[in-house]
């Protein structure tokens, strides 16, 4: 067998454990799941199953690591041809929730065990998710800046994270709902982040700024407004 293949096989194999590992731990929760568990998931013995990884946590951390590295890798990807800001909105949602419609547990282990990890791993994996959120907040800037109304909307960081919360729950939609071509829901989510449902006129958008506050302080922001929140 030559090393090219013995390669792509390690990596097969790989693949598999994770996903069994993710699938388990989607059901039962990591804490609550033993290595013993976890071998006789993914139909290892306990020394092969740490061929594949020395710990527990690292386990968590592959997980992780593999999901944001090809989300990040294939967003960019797939970004790099477009030129306007609303064609790569809808690309990224398209794609992450194209990702994780295909990788459900997944998604439920990213969502779940997101505090889960500390020390090393939890900072790799922390600046991975910076790198993949910081595509979103800058196509969202982008298209802000288009509008010319970066004065009067959230920070595009705080609307990127509103639109990750639109998102990152679709393991619990109803299996009619998100079984639906993922252009199809990039689009409906699109449409209520950019314009709301069913959709504001500019009328509607002053009327809500003048009527939602916390704590007598506006959520929108306006020329004036004093403190400007950044990214």
């Amino acid at each position: 067998m030559s090393p090219r293949t013995q390669g792509v096989t390690y990596e097969e194999k790989h693949v598999e454990v994770l996903k069994a590992a993710a699938a388990l731990f989607a059901h039962r929760d990591f804490h609550k799941t033993s290595v013993r568990d976890l071998a006789r998931a993914t139909r290892r013995s306990l020394s092969g199953l740490y061929y594949y990884f020395a710990s527990k946590e690292e386990l968590l951390y592959q997980i992780q690591h593999h999901c944001y590295a090809t989300l990040l890798e294939s967003v960019e990807t797939a970004l790099a041809g477009l030129s306007t800001p609303h064609e790569k909105l809808l690309t990224f949602i398209s794609h992450h929730v194209g990702y994780f419609r295909r990788h459900m547990d997944e998604m439920k282990v990213l969502a779940h065990e997101d505090l889960t990890l500390g020390g090393e791993y939890g900072q790799k994996i922390l600046e991975l998710k910076r790198r993949y959120s910081q595509v979103l907040v800058d196509i969202i800037r982008a298209y802000a800046a288009r509008e010319g109304r970066e004065r009067e909307l959230p920070s595009p960081e705080m609307g990127a994270f509103i639109l990750f919360g639109m998102m990152n729950w679709l393991y619990t939609w109803p299996k009619r709902l998100r079984s639906r071509p993922p252009e199809e829901v990039a689009e409906a989510i699109a449409q209520i982040f950019l314009c709301g449902y069913p959709g504001c006129t500019a009328s509607d958008q002053a009327t809500l700024r003048d009527q939602i506050q916390c704590s007598g302080q506006r959520f929108w922001k306006t020329a004036g407004s004093g403190h400007e929140g950044g990214t």
